[in-house]
């Protein structure tokens, strides 16, 4: 083939600028329609709240401050905002409290009546709606795992969420 065959074929595929430029336009239109849907899904939330239940745990309470957790009692967070209140009577755990070592060096594990701090297991009622696997309640978002501090009437905890589950 020579020069001259090569110009001939090559004068007829020429292809400009304005000719990628549509046909990128119109593969990514292509693109948008396809993944709509996905993208839809990724920028909206739903923000309509509902009934949650927050089962969580507090470790080294003060035996009394633990007693006197009642169900219905308000939790707030930090900043002053309600997180819930709880639902039922906390069940409490003694964590074995030991004393100072007796005369043969051994430590004396008090007695359940004398034990200084427990560990309050509770559920919470809470309302707020789930987002990215997260339930988002009056500025917390809360996932299983988390440790936040929180207060009442009774003192300040350090609250670890166990797992979330919604009111049907």
């Amino acid at each position: 083939m020579n020069g001259e065959d090569r110009k001939k074929i090559t004068a007829h595929i020429r292809i400009g600028l304005l000719d990628v430029a549509c046909l990128l336009l119109v593969v990514l239109s292509v693109l948008g329609l396809w993944q709509r849907n996905n993208l839809k899904n990724l920028f909206e939330t739903d923000t309509t709240k509902a009934d949650f239940t927050v089962s969580f745990m507090m470790e080294d309470v003060p035996l009394e401050s633990a007693e006197a957790l009642t169900g219905g009692t308000v939790l707030y967070l930090s900043d002053g905002t309600t997180l819930g209140s709880l639902s039922g009577e906390p069940w409490l755990s003694g964590g074995v409290t030991y004393d100072h070592p007796n005369a043969e060096g051994v430590p004396v594990i008090l007695p359940p009546d004398v034990r200084q701090s427990v560990t309050v297991h509770a559920t919470l009622l809470c309302t707020g709606y789930l987002r990215d696997g997260a339930l988002v309640t009056e500025g917390e978002a809360l996932t299983a795992g988390k440790a936040l501090t929180v207060f009442s009437n009774e003192g300040i905890f350090l609250l670890r969420v166990v797992s979330i589950t919604k009111i049907q």
